[in-house]
């Protein structure tokens, strides 16, 4: 049966490798982990797409399954944390504004095989999003993580909805390289300044937006068609 993932190269293997050595510390400590996650290309997709970055898996990702696994077991183990991810896309539309987000992305880059869903943090927390000593610890290893993604997957665009928590700006900012001179602010619409927005140029085109969960659908739509035009989408894609 073949599997619903692209399978990563050598140095994506090799990250994701590191995931569980981390995990394995951070459950060991006695942190309040779930499984971790892992970003995905689906075998189908298309040569450049849209790599779509939140924060963190929000609960629960498939802990039990995860913990059936012996830890001596990496590939199968990674193996499971890849299929997760795209059959969980391809399970159909989510009741949440970041999936809500994640499929009109989708329908700019022609159906879903054309986004890629990834985390700044690849090991969530069972209430909330990680902080203190947990994001703290996942800091170096999520740095390098982005950068190989984005050498892995060659998205036409990087969109990061991680808004403007402090450790995931600093991820964000060291994976790509990018201080604050090189991101252009959003303008004004009519009326309505539209918040912290920012996007860069270049050879890695990006996009950094605020969460979507309960964003007026004004601003949701300036990041739409500005994710559009960065990606070099034409006007009439569906």
């Amino acid at each position: 049966m073949k599997a619903p993932y692209a399978v990563p190269g050598n140095r994506l293997m090799g990250i994701w490798s590191e995931w569980l050595d981390l995990h394995e510390q951070l459950e060991g400590e006695g942190l309040p982990v779930t499984a971790p996650f892992f970003s995905a290309a689906s075998s189908e997709g298309p040569a450049g797409p849209i790599l779509l970055v939140g924060k963190a898996t929000n609960g629960d990702w498939g802990t039990s399954e995860f913990k059936s696994f012996s830890r001596r077991q990496k590939k199968a183990i990674i193996r499971d944390r890849l299929c997760r991810n795209r059959t969980f896309i391809d399970g159909g539309a989510k009741n949440s504004a970041f999936w809500c987000f994640y499929y009109r992305l989708a329908a700019l880059a022609l159906g879903a095989d054309g986004v890629i869903w990834s985390n700044v943090a690849k090991i969530g927390r069972k209430n909330g999003n990680p902080k203190g000593r947990l994001l703290t610890m996942q800091t170096e290893l999520a740095i390098r993580t982005l950068q190989a993604e984005i050498a892995e997957y060659r998205p036409a665009l990087t969109v990061f909805v991680a808004g403007s928590d402090p450790v995931m700006s600093d991820i964000i900012v060291s994976a790509l390289n990018a201080p604050a001179k090189r991101w252009t602010k959003s303008e004004r619409i009519r009326a309505c300044t539209v918040p912290d927005v920012w996007w860069m140029k270049g050879e890695t085109p990006a996009l950094w937006t605020q969460h979507p969960e309960r964003k007026p659908a004004e601003q949701v739509n300036f990041w739409l068609h500005r994710a559009r035009d960065l990606a070099g989408l034409p006007k009439s894609s569906r």
